[in-house]
């Protein structure tokens, strides 16, 4: 109880936490001690303790830059870290970000290189057949996420997907068992009668990252027959590549799903030109600022593809 009276700053604690994880992905296993957090802001041991403690407050400009230099972070995350926006485990989701949202050359030139090497099957007609089968399903993931929005009646964002469930009876969600390390995170299972459960973790209020979480963990229920038109990369030379393929889809259908073209084009509308855009549409798609910006880039390279390739406008 002691203990608890003296932490002052409990913000503070969180992002001494949070340095020590990022160093300790960072060193990839390599022992972290206290010093080496407290050296990134040329703490002395006293300090750093204090810092850990929670008893000596860390918030400054200065110190928030400093960290996001020395590690590698958005300052964004950092800052709202330190004044208790988010806690360290969605701090560090935020650094580890969300996977792809698109299949580039480099995925394709590993894939290309992983088939010679098992001995697999790999020419220019089997690439442009991967890459057809891509868009087809992109443009399937996004028309299933609309048909979703039409079927509960979504005309204004924030969408709360546990009403979901009420319009597909076989979804289902409830809490998920405290984990021993107190991290967010989502689990779904599917029954042998084909119920689908989403078993969500974070306490009382649901975070950012576990909205996304969830919303991908609905795109393996929602993608099924999708899915299944990858077979074709069913085998040992390519199975690789098509769980990676799998991973960045059910990530589109995340975000097609929290935050639909068209309604963000409304509220770009409706945004106040005083205040920073990209704060206003995560605020309204409750996703965090990071997800926004790949939204928007993403949502972007859609449109002006679609409108340089008409039979692509689909939708």
């Amino acid at each position: 109880m002691k203990k608890d009276l003296e932490m002052k700053f409990p913000s503070a604690a969180e992002l001494f936490q949070f340095c020590r994880k990022v160093l300790d992905f960072k060193y990839g296993g390599a022992r972290v001690i206290d010093q080496d957090v407290g050296q990134l802001l040329g703490f002395d041991p006293a300090d750093c303790s204090h810092w850990k403690k929670g008893k000596k407050n860390v918030k400054s400009i200065q110190a928030i830059r400093t960290l996001s230099d020395s590690l590698g972070v958005d300052e964004g995350i950092i800052s709202d870290l330190a004044f208790g926006g988010m806690t360290q485990n969605e701090a560090f989701n935020e650094f580890q970000g969300y996977g792809r949202l698109d299949l580039d050359s480099k995925a394709l030139e590993e894939a290309r290189k992983e088939a010679y090497r098992l001995g697999g099957m790999w020419d220019k007609n089997f690439e442009l057949e991967i890459m057809q089968a891509f868009h087809h399903a992109i443009l399937g993931a996004e028309a299933i996420a609309q048909s979703i929005h039409e079927k509960i009646i979504f005309k204004e964002a924030p969408l709360f997907l546990q009403e979901i469930s009420q319009y597909y009876p076989k979804i289902q969600f409830d809490a998920l068992s405290e984990q021993s390390d107190s991290s967010l995170s989502v689990i779904f299972t599917e029954s042998d009668e084909g119920i689908f459960k989403v078993s969500i973790a974070g306490g009382k209020e649901i975070k950012a990252f576990t909205r996304f979480l969830t919303a991908k963990a609905l795109g393996h229920y929602f993608l099924k027959e999708i899915f299944n038109s990858f077979g074709f990369l069913n085998t040992n030379a390519t199975k690789k590549l098509e769980s990676e393929i799998k991973d960045i889809l059910v990530n589109r259908f995340a975000v097609y799903l929290l935050a639909p073209t068209q309604l963000i084009i409304q509220q770009i509308a409706k945004a106040d030109p005083g205040r920073n855009l990209i704060n206003q549409l995560a605020e309204n798609f409750w996703i965090s600022k990071v997800l926004m910006n790949m939204r928007l880039r993403n949502m972007m390279i859609d449109l002006a593809s679609r409108a340089s390739t008409p039979e692509m406008n689909l939708l």
